[in-house]
Formats: C-alpha cells, structure tokens, sequence
C-alpha cells in the first residue's frame, strides 16, 4: 500500500511568514506603549508605597516624617534618625520618567494628616500619573493615567 505525504509547499510557508509579520509589525508600536504604562505604574506604585509607609510610621512613632521630593535628581525619599531604630527609604525614577508639579516635601503628621501637595510622574510618552491630597484627610489620591497634550 502506497502513502502520500502531505507536506507544506514553500509557497505556503512563506504566506505564513509574511501574515506573521504583518501582525507582529502592526502590533509592535501598541506592546511598546504597554511597556511604557506598565514602567510607569510601576514606579507609581513604589512612590505610592513610600509615601503610605512614611504615614503609617508618622502615626506609630507619634512624630512627624518630611517625605524630600528631588526633582532633579529624580528621587524622592525620607529619612527618619530619631528613636532607637533609624529608618530610611528611597525610591529613584526610572530614566525616561520626570517628576513635575509642586515638588515641595510633604509631610506626614502623627494624628494621619499630611501637609497638602500635589505633583505628578509623567514618562516621555505624556503619560502621567497624579499623586495629591487635600491636607484634610490621610488618604494619598492617585488619578489614572492620562495622556497630556
């Protein structure tokens, strides 16, 4: 008995090939955005952590913690040498990423309340991601993500 292999033309593979391509080539520029949004609310997240963890230790330390915001250096930090333990904390921002608005340090207070501030991290592609309080309240606001002109 006689089998007959049915195998891929060269034709066929090279039209594989070239949807393949079509795809992944229309496709490339939307991945690259995600990958930048993704950096971004990463390093959002980090700030957003730093940030929440200089309150908590403002209310258990009783004392009040000045969160340094350094613009042009591209950090933002705290350092705590009272007590028996000194504590400290740095977050750097990723390169491509700059941080605009008030840049004023905030500070946290021992009753959970934080002195009023308002800036932003926004990534080269006009993303930007809003940190801000309204100095009333202990809860840090983070807007979405937006696209600025």
């Amino acid at each position: 008995m006689v089998t007959i292999r049915r195998t891929f033309t060269l034709f066929e593979l090279l039209l594989v090939v070239a949807i393949l391509g079509i795809v992944l080539g229309v496709s490339f520029p939307r991945l690259k955005e995600n990958i930048h949004t993704f950096e971004l609310q990463a390093a959002a997240k980090k700030i957003l952590l730093l940030m929440d963890y200089a309150r908590t230790l403002a209310i258990l330390q009783n004392d009040s913690i000045e969160v340094s915001i350094n613009a042009e250096e591209g950090n933002i930090f705290f350092q705590k040498v009272k007590g028996k333990q000194p504590v400290s904390r740095l977050v750097s921002i990723p390169s491509g990423m700059v941080i605009t608005g008030e840049t004023e340090n905030v500070v946290f207070y021992p009753d959970g309340t934080a002195k009023e501030f308002n800036f932003a991290l926004q990534a080269k592609s006009g993303k930007s991601i809003i940190f801000s309080n309204n100095g009333l309240n202990s809860s840090i606001m983070v807007s979405n993500s937006i696209t600025l002109p």
